[in-house]
């Protein structure tokens, strides 16, 4: 249950996606090349931490969103450092149970999420 590239440089140096055979989740990264392999690695790595942290529990697209917003935004506001010059685009499976919201349960159904984050971390849910 690994996050790893479907495409890595295959196109371009400059786009990566980012997939899971066990999850719906996928991370799209286009801009600089360097900085797109950089933080192709470091969602890798996030992503493997998470699933061996909580017992092969899968990260919530999300939860993912968030995380890669955050890196980027500490990169942009750093002193003395630049922003990386990519743009990420996460889309995931939000299972929605008869219960409520909520991840996984019976009776679960998939809903669609799409969260685009731009270079200065900031990100944005479309419904």
């Amino acid at each position: 249950q690994i996050l790893q590239p479907i495409c890595p440089g295959r196109y371009s140096p400059s786009l990566s996606i980012l997939s899971t055979s066990s999850s719906p989740l996928v991370l799209a990264l286009t801009g600089f090349g360097p900085d797109v392999h950089h933080l192709s690695l470091s969602a890798a790595k996030v992503y493997s931490n998470h699933v061996q942290l909580y017992g092969g529990t899968v990260m919530r697209t999300d939860k993912m969103a968030t995380v890669m917003a955050d890196r980027l935004a500490s990169a942009a506001m750093s002193e003395g450092s630049r922003p990386y010059g990519v743009q990420a685009l996460v889309v995931g499976d939000r299972l929605v149970s008869t219960s409520g919201i909520g991840f996984g349960g019976s009776g679960a159904g998939g809903e669609m999420q799409l969260y685009t984050i731009d270079p200065a971390g900031g990100f944005r849910h479309w419904s």
